[in-house]
């Protein structure tokens, strides 16, 4: 069995895969009764038992990971020399550095999005919408109220019929004699999608919901269907 000790090099196959160094050994490693898990997944230690910290090299770090997890096939002990202190006290302020320009740079990109909201409370185009610091109600719900206001103000003599369909579902209608060039599904859909929270990564293969500044002002609805009734 490998000895888990400081400066011991890892490889962990998670997030793509990332070379470390144990930097840190808390409690009595090898010392439990290991058995097996999921078909070396994991390994599940009783008795005595450690976990460790650990340094990757792109400036991540990683507490407390338990003896049995390390040891399961997702890790790996390259054969490589312990680290020294010199390299693992590099490594650790290598990782403060990545983790203070990974702070910096989201409160920036907080204080611009904050910068947007507020922008977006006074934008002219939208002065006919309510506002969420007005209308103490859900953000979908919020929506829904102004999406009939917007499409009042740009689809005027149209008798639209927007209602709520399920949480954070939202189902826009319009009569069947109507349907032209810009009254369709595809162009109210367009017309609409400033109100759409809802993304997928198809990489991930996962659906998600994400407020713009626009949303966290108007509202906002995850799904939005739009069709002419049957």
């Amino acid at each position: 069995m490998t000895d888990i000790v400081r400066g011991k090099r890892v490889y962990s196959g998670l997030y793509g895969g990332r070379y470390g160094t144990i930097y840190a050994v808390h409690g009595e490693p090898g010392a439990g009764r290991t058995t097996s898990l999921g078909g070396g997944v994991a390994v599940m230690v009783t008795g005595p038992s450690c976990h460790v910290d650990v340094v990757f090299d792109d400036g991540t770090v990683s507490r407390q990971i338990p003896e049995g997890i390390i040891r399961g096939v997702q890790w790996d002990f390259p054969d490589e020399p312990l680290q020294s202190d010199e390299q693992i006290e590099a490594a650790l302020a290598y990782a403060e550095q990545v983790t203070r320009e990974v702070e910096a740079k989201r409160k920036a990109k907080k204080e611009e999005y904050d910068r947007q909201v507020q922008a977006m409370k006074s934008a002219p185009e939208y002065e006919h919408l309510l506002k969420a610091e007005d209308e103490q109600c859900r953000s979908d719900k919020l929506a829904a109220k102004n999406i009939r206001r917007h499409l009042k103000l740009l689809r005027p003599g149209v008798k639209f019929s927007v209602r709520m369909n399920g949480y954070a579902s939202i189902m826009v209608t319009w009569p069947a004699e109507q349907e032209s060039d810009n009254l369709n599904q595809t162009a109210i859909r367009e017309l609409l999608s400033i109100f759409i929270t809802g993304r997928y990564d198809p990489h991930e293969d996962y659906h998600y919901s994400e407020d713009s500044p626009f949303n966290r002002v108007y509202g906002g609805v995850d799904y939005l269907s739009c069709q002419r009734q049957f």
